[in-house]
């Protein structure tokens, strides 16, 4: 499961993720079962963004979330 998450973060992000070294050729199929588990690590990273932002006035923590 974790090597099928890992595949679905390269695909579905541009975050640093270590590369899969002995990529196989049904990788690709299984990392779709992980999507919504990235789905759900971006959001909560957004969120705590988010949070982080407070303190700052809504168009600026809205402007900086939009750049994340």
């Amino acid at each position: 499961m974790l090597r099928s998450y890992r595949a679905a973060l390269m695909f579905l992000t541009t975050l640093p993720v270590p590369p899969v070294n002995d990529w196989r050729s049904d990788d690709a199929a299984k990392s779709v079962s992980a999507y919504p588990f990235v789905g759900l690590t971006l959001g909560a990273l957004l969120a705590l963004a988010w949070w982080l932002l407070q303190p700052f006035p809504n168009l600026v923590a809205a402007g900086l979330l939009t750049g994340l």
